[in-house]
Formats: structure tokens, sequence, C-alpha cells
């Protein structure tokens, strides 16, 4: 099952700011982890077919698909109380974040008191020339090519400089 969470556990156990200490702003909160098995910095969008390699590349459909459901199912920005959405991501998983921030908004109901920040865990790298010839660089290796990102998720500007 590559590029799926069919073989993930229902639950798992995590540090960090999902362990928030007694003190912490965010004891009280309601904390969702967005697992990454789509291999497309959640950038992608594009089923499998010859140009995919024959892999399906889905992350933007399932940061999308997160998202509504925590609005529609579990009531995100429907209170009446205003709403605190801290949304992000580590390594690849900030990538994407840092491309659907602009449109996370735009999912939330129109009228919702909602105050949207972005915390992104080492989401850039300093492109050094690679130590081995082997190693490409991590400028080409973390690219997302022009074909899996799709037009909803970059920018015609941002996906040009992919291709």
């Amino acid at each position: 099952h590559l590029m799926s969470s069919a073989d993930w556990p229902a639950e798992v156990s995590l540090g960090g700011i999902f362990q928030p200490e007694e003190n912490s702003s965010l004891v009280n909160a309601s904390l969702v982890y967005g697992a990454y098995c789509t291999s497309d910095a959640h950038m992608g969008d594009r089923g499998a077919e010859d140009g995919t390699f024959g892999w399906h590349f889905r992350g933007a459909s399932v940061v999308r698909a997160l998202l509504l459901d925590l609005v529609e199912t579990h009531g995100l920005a429907r209170s009446e109380l205003a709403t605190t959405l801290v949304f992000g991501g580590a390594s690849a998983g900030a990538r994407g974040a840092m491309i659907h921030l602009d449109y996370v908004r735009r999912i939330l109901p129109a009228k919702a008191d909602v105050r949207l920040f972005g915390f992104l865990d080492s989401p850039l790298w300093i492109d050094l020339p690679p130590l081995t010839p082997q190693f490409p660089g991590f400028q080409e290796v973390t690219k997302v090519p022009g074909y899996l990102a799709s037009e909803r998720v970059c920018r015609r500007t941002t996906r040009t400089s992919y291709e």
C-alpha cells in the first residue's frame, strides 16, 4: 500500500504540540493530525496515468476533504464564539500547508469568526551543492512536477516555476 494509509493504525500517539502541558494554551484545544501518505507534499491532484507513473497524487484532495469534514461534521467555525485555527505541518507537510493557507479561509463558513494562523515547521531548506554526485540536490528532489500539481492548488506562476 504505497502512498496509502490503509495499513496505518486507527490511532497514533504523538508528542510535541499534540501533548500539551497542563499550563499550555493548547491543553483544552481540539487537535487534529492529518497523516501524510500522499508523497506529493499535499499539493498533488492527479489520478493514476502515464504522466504520473501510474500512481495517484491526491494530497490536495486529502487536505480539502479533511478541512470540509472538520467544518461539516465536527462544527469547526460554526460556533458563535470566536475560533482560532492553527493550520500547518512539518517538513513536506509544511510545504503543502504554505500552499493551502491561501484558501483555507474560503473553506470556512462565510460568517465564521476565525483567526487563522500558519504553523510551518521546517518547510524550507538551504540548497547547498550535494556532497556526492549520486544525489541531485534538494532543489531537484523536492520539486512537485507540474503534472502532479493542480491549477486549483498552485497559482499559475508557482506551477510554471515547478515545470
